[in-house]
């Protein structure tokens, strides 16, 4: 048997880095214990990057595109102290970018998801080969639960008012499916078949959770409605483990896929919050980045889970193919328009991510990538604008970027502690 150290970069651009927990690798933490190797899990997000490392026979690390540069430093340290480690690279970017990665001093990446592959590299130790393919798992529920009792409780449970706005609480973060038919062009996801969770095994990992006193749920899920048996499946068998009020969830969804028909399996799961992708109040905008829904969807999807009694979220990318002065005063008119059926508003920056669409063909959105700095990929930078439409100057889209952040925050949609950014 092997010891495997898995590292988690920090992520220094994103406001609260333990907003989102990276279920990734505990996954692949839970699966290499499953049989029966030694397993440390040693996540960065909101510490000091340590000088000194446990020694083991792999380091796993996965990162996006903005955490190469760290990564590689981490990878670094670990060179030194161990000339021989071997290290092997997964996630976003390494997906998106292998050969680079392996440039980067990597020895190996693994491209996709590495639960049913794992176990080969392992094998392959000490010659493992430059390139594994991941295999998409078709059967989620043989996969163990995520390996949280590798960490501390505040890296894995973060304290978020994502759910509960008025008073910060413990949050687990939990996923019920894989993978988003949507096609995107400013997704840089890999095209994975829909898989899901059986209610069963889903709520099965949430009383593990809840018996440890942990009682609000944020579901990662990239689009949680997508298929509305899986949800009404969930919601009814949620009756049979948790008494109403015992729970409380947040989705994130596509205003395409919420219908009142799912409304009362939400409300049988404890949902508070849903969070909607709408990206833009502009249908120009998100017919150009091939969003695939309409602005007036989007007002009816905010107007229904308002009156189901939810609040909401609404995500926002301001500099998509087509932005303009006009679809920024269209977006600034949603958001006055639907004032009383949103309560927050969440603008990121459009960062063109290597694997989407937009960042392989620029030219058929009509825009330049005019930074490829990776350490500046984060979405929520100040300066961060990175691609520009063939029509708007720089300064003129960084003046469109204050209007609309302005906007926001006059608008009253922006929490408090976001307005930093201005």
């Amino acid at each position: 048997m092997s010891k495997i150290v898995i590292v988690i970069p920090p992520a220094p651009g994103l406001f609260d880095q333990r907003s989102n927990v990276p279920l990734g690798p505990l996954y692949i933490a839970s699966v290499l214990e499953q049989e029966g190797h030694e397993v440390g899990l040693v996540s960065l997000l909101g510490h000091d990057i340590p000088a000194s490392w446990p020694e083991a026979d792999l380091y796993a690390m996965g990162f996006t595109t903005p955490q190469l540069g760290v990564s590689k430093g981490i990878l670094g340290l670990i060179r030194g102290q161990y000339p021989e480690a071997k290290v092997l690279a997964a996630g976003a970017h390494p997906t998106a970018l292998p050969s680079e990665t392996l440039l980067a001093g990597f020895d190996s990446v693994l491209i996709g998801e590495a639960e049913a592959t794992i176990l080969q590299v392992l094998s392959d130790l000490p010659d493992m080969q430059r390139i594994y393919y991941g295999v998409p798992c078709s059967d989620l529920d043989s996969i163990p639960f995520p390996a949280r009792h590798l960490l501390p409780q505040e890296d894995v449970y973060n304290l978020s008012t994502a759910i509960q706005v008025d008073k910060a609480s413990y949050v687990a973060c939990i996923t019920g499916s894989r993978g988003c038919p949507g096609r995107c062009a400013f997704c840089s996801n890999p095209r994975l078949p829909s898989r899901y969770r059986s209610a069963e095994n889903i709520l099965s990992e949430m009383k593990e959770i809840y018996d440890i006193g942990i009682t609000h749920f944020k579901f990662q899920d990239d689009t949680f409605t997508m298929r509305p048996s899986h949800v009404i499946a969930l919601g009814e068998a949620a009756g049979d483990v948790f008494d109403p009020g015992q729970i409380s969830t947040r989705v994130i969804t596509r205003v395409d896929t919420f219908s009142e028909k799912i409304v009362p399996a939400l409300r049988q799961l404890g949902t508070e919050v849903v969070s909607f992708g709408i990206e833009s109040g502009s249908q120009k905008v998100l017919d150009i980045s091939n969003k695939g829904t309409s602005v007036e969807r989007a007002e009816l999807a905010l107007a229904l889970a308002r009156d189901s009694g939810f609040k909401t979220w609404g995500f926002f990318l301001f500099g998509l193919p087509g932005e303009c002065e006009q679809s920024v005063d269209e977006t600034i008119e949603f958001l006055r328009r639907n004032k009383s059926n949103l309560d927050y508003g969440i603008l990121s920056i459009f960062v063109p991510y290597s694997g989407c669409d937009i960042e392989k063909h620029p030219e058929k959105y009509h825009v330049h990538i005019i930074d490829r700095d990776w350490n500046r990929y984060w979405t929520v930078q100040k300066r961060a604008v990175l691609a520009l439409p063939y029509d708007v100057s720089f300064t003129k889209m960084m003046d469109l970027r204050e209007k609309t952040l302005n906007a926001f925050v006059e608008l009253g949609y922006a929490r408090p502690e976001w307005e930093h950014d201005l």
